[in-house]
């Protein structure tokens, strides 16, 4: 059985006709299930819990990488380890949805029907789980303290420190983070430098703590100080054949 978590934004009227070709083809195909929206009134986490005690096998969010993110950040605490997490992108931004190898629109449908399945890892920092990446400027004065044994500092203030589970050159499957130091400088061909380190585990510091921020999947701003580590194998998702892993 299949759950549809819409976003509250797919409300607005802009969505109706690309929803409704979408609902379309899930019932052709035979994938028709429950549908509940998220709301001020009602939480990923609620509406998550009440279809799984339904008997929900499957969760499918609708909607942007925040919807994924809320999806993600219910399910977990959940233990929903068997349970299979798909994505229909609509709305912007949809980075993970493409990195995942998912179309938007009826394509979306198309790789639902599939069911191709990949069990991944997710990042957390404190108590927020990430499937992409979390980012930090440098000018929050930061230092990433890595496995408690050597710091990582941006020395350059334009610079961004991004610590990633899923991205380009960055396998969600391999049970590492990689930090990424990425300058505000460009080198040869005029691409951006880059330092990258693999870690487990690690600390995030800022000089400032009242203002120290992380933005964790586009959809979450961490205060710092934070913890930042690798949880293996946590999320089976459903995944198209160009995804990024």
């Amino acid at each position: 059985m299949y759950f549809y978590l819409y976003d509250a934004s797919l409300a607005e009227s802009k969505y109706y006709r690309q929803l409704a070709d979408i609902e379309t083809r899930l019932t052709d195909l035979g994938l028709q299930g429950r549908t509940g929206r998220l709301s001020p009134l009602k939480s990923a986490t609620e509406l998550i819990k009440n279809a799984l005690k339904g008997g929900a096998k499957t969760i499918v969010a609708v909607g942007n990488d925040q919807t994924v993110a809320l999806a993600i950040n219910a399910m977990v605490p959940l233990g929903t380890g068997s349970i299979a997490l798909g994505i229909i992108p609509i709305g912007k931004p949809s980075n993970v949805a493409t990195m995942l190898g998912i179309p938007g629109g009826l394509g979306a449908v198309t790789v639902l029907a599939a069911r191709k399945t990949e069990v991944v890892d997710l990042g957390k920092i404190n108590n927020h789980y990430f499937l992409t990446s979390a980012r930090l400027q440098a000018s929050d004065s930061l230092a990433l303290r890595c496995e408690d044994s050597y710091t990582l500092r941006p020395l350059d203030p334009r610079s961004a420190l991004i610590i990633a589970n899923l991205g380009i050159g960055t396998n969600c499957q391999d049970g590492y983070l990689e930090a990424t130091i990425e300058s505000g400088g460009r080198g040869w061909w005029g691409r951006k430098k880059r330092s990258v380190v693999p870690l487990r585990h690690g600390t995030i510091l800022a000089a400032n703590a009242s203002t120290g921020t992380a933005v964790a999947e586009n959809a979450y701003t961490i205060k710092l100080p934070a913890t930042i580590e690798v949880i293996p194998k946590m999320l089976k998702m459903i995944v198209g054949r160009e995804r990024a892993f």
